[in-house]
């Protein structure tokens, strides 16, 4: 009975916790719902296993932080497509504490520890990647908080996804346009918001909020003084940083900027300044897997409030945009020309929305993936369709270079490597491109 004995070890106290801890995220795996339905519905059926779960839900000496996390996200996995309310109800005091904790405020003596470790290897004259580390009880447990934060932030997460996410994406990008009235796709935050997750964002989002910041600027110079096969044991510092971005960004989702605001007490000009400065530093660091998703963020919170005019944006800011959108990788590229469409939703200011056509039109003639052209392409829709727009678009001579696209794009369509879905994506905006191309012409541009 491999679910009795799993569930036994993570309760007990006398066994180790590292045991428990290990036990337990085997249990967090197979109770995923997306991984292993077969396997959860075999623990589900255990009658003991909510009641010992349940109580663990609070730290205590005998159930550490780790082992309350791994008992709610367990909970959370088996009982939250049962009853999401009274599920979320039951772990968001256990998440909510976990997140008030600080592993962040004890990682310069983490750093000093794996220092240390790293001067007897020096010492010993053996090479750093082969030599035999052993991992002093501070970084242990170190480790083990900061897991916990990780794995609160993932199960918050995962209660604030919308029902509709899934076709959310698809709708966005299949704009139903009419040659006599382009329509843009539908931005607005989901309506259908739960009980429980208002609940949740109250109790944890300011929290998450303080986990997107990066360590101060000593700490992180510390980092980088460490040996390269020291470092894996700091990921998750990254980590944590990320899935802080995530909690928050499917909050902006769910309730909005301006919901987001009145729940944290932040405004959307602050969220929006932390974010772009956090984006900035991640960029200054190369740290690209932060920038990517502060970008996301972003362009999420402009989405929500539907226009670009409520924030602002300083020329230098706009250039690194610019720039990341020629030569990061994909996903971001993608992200910025989506961010110059939501950006330019304003009224209309002749130079600001010259540097915008003339950011989009290099992407669509030059970007070599046919995603990051379909997402310029939707931001043209969004930017140049009515006729208040059309000095820009006839001094860039926007015109003759979307019919040459237009042209070109079928052979892309059909030559390039992609997934059936990616496809459909492209041929989509191309059916969208002509009918805009079209619209335009019957306003004389």
């Amino acid at each position: 009975d491999i679910h009795g004995l799993t569930i036994e070890i993570l309760s007990k106290t006398s066994y180790p916790v590292s045991l428990r801890s290990t036990v337990g995220q085997f249990l967090v795996v197979v109770t995923d719902k997306n991984q292993h339905e077969g396997l959860r519905k075999g623990i589900l059926v255990q009658p003991s296993t909510s009641e010992l779960l349940k109580s663990m839900l609070v730290p205590s000496e005998a159930n550490p932080p780790i082992i309350s996390t791994l008992s709610a996200c367990i909970l959370f996995n088996l009982w939250f497509d049962v009853d999401p309310e009274a599920t979320v109800a039951a772990v968001i005091p256990t998440i909510s504490h976990i997140l008030r904790l600080s592993p962040m405020t004890e990682l310069p003596a983490v750093i000093e520890a794996l220092k240390t470790e790293q001067s007897k290897i020096v010492e010993m004259g053996e090479h750093p990647v082969f030599a035999n580390f052993e991992e002093p009880e501070l970084v242990s447990q170190w480790k083990l908080l900061a897991s916990s934060q990780q794995l609160a932030l993932e199960t918050l997460t995962n209660a604030l996804v919308t029902n509709d996410d899934a076709s959310e994406d698809g709708d966005e990008d299949d704009i139903e346009m009419d040659p006599t009235e382009p329509e843009t796709a539908d931005v607005s935050p989901a309506t259908a918001v739960k009980p429980f997750q208002v609940s949740a964002i109250t109790a944890c989002l300011p929290i998450a909020l303080n986990l997107t910041a990066y360590p101060s600027d000593p700490v992180i110079a510390s980092v980088a003084a460490l040996q390269p096969s020291l470092l894996s044991h700091l990921t998750l510092v990254e980590t944590v940083q990320l899935r802080a971005i995530a909690a928050v960004t499917n909050a902006i989702t769910l309730i909005g900027a301006a919901g987001l605001a009145q729940q944290t007490g932040v405004t959307v000009q602050q969220i929006w300044t932390g974010f772009w400065g956090l984006s900035l530093r991640a960029r200054a660091l190369q740290h690209l897997k932060v920038l990517e998703a502060t970008l996301s963020l972003l362009w999420t919170l402009l989405r929500s409030i539907g226009q670009g005019a409520a924030l602002e944006i300083d020329e230098a800011s706009f250039q690194m945009l610019c720039e990341l959108a020629v030569s990061s990788q994909e996903d971001i590229r993608s992200t910025c020309a989506g961010l110059f469409g939501v950006l330019a939703a304003r009224p209309y200011n002749p130079p600001f929305h010259h540097k915008v056509g003339e950011a989009l039109i290099w992407i669509i003639a030059n970007d070599s993936s046919l995603g990051v052209v379909c997402e310029a392409l939707n931001s043209i829709f969004d930017v140049f369709a009515e006729p208040e727009y059309n000095t820009p678009y006839t001094q860039l001579a926007m015109g003759e270079k979307l019919r040459l696209l237009a042209q070109a794009l079928p052979q892309r369509i059909k030559s390039g490597k992609m997934s059936r879905e990616d496809r459909d994506h492209a041929k989509d905006a191309l059916n969208n491109l002509k009918r805009f191309i079209t619209y335009k012409k019957q306003q004389g541009v």
